[in-house]
């Protein structure tokens, strides 16, 4: 968010909407802590949700003046949720706004705001916050992990994506674990995140592959569901999965290049019972069936992050299709 606001400039109104809410948080409470030492803001910073608060309401406290600093923080939740009426208020407001107080709209979509964005503009900035590519994810990662003071390698970071997938906070939260975990450790390796992320996970992912190997689409979709059921993440299921189908095509080409087994198992960095695994699961799979299952990712991400069709809805028809 620091890119999109210049450097020392303080928006009197900011909107924020996006499918990342771990970098909203960060980027707000930077934005807070910025204008507002720690010791003053119980006094000049207020935090209402739209379901709960009336636009006067919020209004009259933007135009109260702050106590012992420059700035007033105001901060509102679920700012999409707002009814025509209150938004109608809002914008009163924001035609006027005290040159005192900072008021951040934060919704998940841009939702009615939409076609208001150019007032807001004239009173601050309008900023939509966009999950990362698979590419820049990986250098999250590792800075991440160095703002624990450790260094991770590439290998680790990539099989924290696969399994965790790509919400930050998840993913912060690992590796929070992984640098407990590693202790005195200044370099996260692979198998330190391999022993930190739950193994039961991985075990589950192997199932699913192997119903849809043999095209069992009902045990597929059992599978499926009790994945859903203990809470994982849609688009963490779908990097689980990916990352299956990858490991058995790179297989599916070392063993077609003549690798042994010991070879296979430090190339694809897996333990002895994983890669057992993975051999008898190349069976199941010819290089267009592998070709085919990216093809449906791809087309599962774009959906899930572009469509408001239900994602669990959007899994299930990906795991069908695999299994015919």
């Amino acid at each position: 968010m620091d890119k999109e606001l210049k450097k020392g400039t303080i928006p009197l109104v900011l909107y924020l909407f996006g499918d990342e809410p771990y970098l909203i948080e960060k980027g707000i409470e930077g934005l807070r802590t910025e204008i507002i030492p720690t010791n003053l803001q119980e006094f000049n910073v207020d935090v209402y949700s739209a379901d709960e608060v009336p636009a006067s309401r919020i209004v009259d406290v933007a135009r109260t003046v702050p106590m012992l600093n420059p700035w007033r923080f105001i901060l509102i939740k679920e700012a999409d949720r707002f009814s025509r009426a209150d938004i109608d208020q809002l914008l009163a407001y924001i035609g006027d706004p005290s040159p005192s107080t900072c008021m951040v709209l934060w919704g998940d979509t841009s939702g009615p705001w939409r076609q208001f964005f150019p007032r807001v503009r004239k009173a601050g900035a309008v900023i939509q916050i966009k999950p990362f590519f698979a590419g820049r994810l990986i250098s999250w990662i590792k800075k991440e992990a160095q703002g624990f003071g450790k260094g991770m390698t590439r290998e680790a970071a990539e099989y924290l994506k696969d399994m965790v997938g790509n919400r930050l906070r998840d993913l912060h939260n690992e590796i929070e674990k992984t640098v407990a975990f590693v202790g005195e450790k200044t370099v996260i390796e692979l198998e330190d995140v391999e022993e930190v992320v739950s193994e039961v996970k991985t075990r589950t992912v192997f199932e699913l592959t192997d119903a849809i190997g043999v095209r069992n689409s009902l045990e597929a979709l059992r599978i499926l569901r009790r994945m859903l059921q203990a809470g994982e993440a849609h688009l963490k299921i779908l990097g689980m999965i990916a990352r299956q189908f990858r490991l058995i095509w790179r297989a599916k080409y070392l063993v077609s290049r003549g690798h042994a087994k010991e070879e296979l198992g430090r190339r694809l960095r897996l333990h002895h019972f994983y890669l057992e695994s993975i051999l008898e699961q190349t069976v199941y799979f010819s290089e267009d069936d592998l070709r085919e299952g990216f093809r449906r990712f791809l087309q599962t991400d774009l959906a899930m992050k572009t469509t408001t069709v239900s994602k669990e809805l959007l899994l299930e028809k990906m795991v069908v299709d695999l299994c015919h």
